[in-house]
């Protein structure tokens, strides 16, 4: 609820990498290219991708604006880099190619919101 996301060092206990977000973030997951990538969605229609790596700056490397409403959920596909999902309050779950600006695939067959629940899988 801090529009944070942190990474912490667990041998010394400090957070070397600290990202502030304008909103408030509902869902993060690692993954992309080396597993290094942070991508997050929040209380509003943006995902956001991160890399960690790049030192001096806190900004997105990416922006994907096509959700119309909060993302509650997100998730690297397991074998490529270059994709991920999202999910959102607007009732639909997006499949994205970071190599582009809009969304590969949109389902939107849902009549209400979509989430994943706390422990819950979304499948990529």
């Amino acid at each position: 609820m801090d529009h944070s996301i942190r990474r912490w060092d667990v041998e010394t206990g400090k957070g070397p990498w600290t990202m502030v977000c304008d909103k408030v973030l509902n869902c993060l997951d690692v993954g992309g290219e080396g597993s290094a990538l942070v991508a997050a969605g929040g209380s509003d229609p943006i995902l956001r991708i991160w890399d960690p790596r790049k030192p001096g700056t806190l900004a997105p490397i990416f922006q994907f604006s096509s959700h119309t409403s909060w993302i509650t959920a997100c998730k690297w596909h397991s074998r490529s880099f270059f994709h991920l999902l999202s999910a959102s309050y607007d009732g639909k779950v997006m499949l994205w190619d970071l190599r582009t600006a809009w969304p590969l695939a949109v389902i939107d067959s849902h009549k209400d919101k979509v989430y994943v629940p706390i422990g819950g899988k979304m499948i990529a």
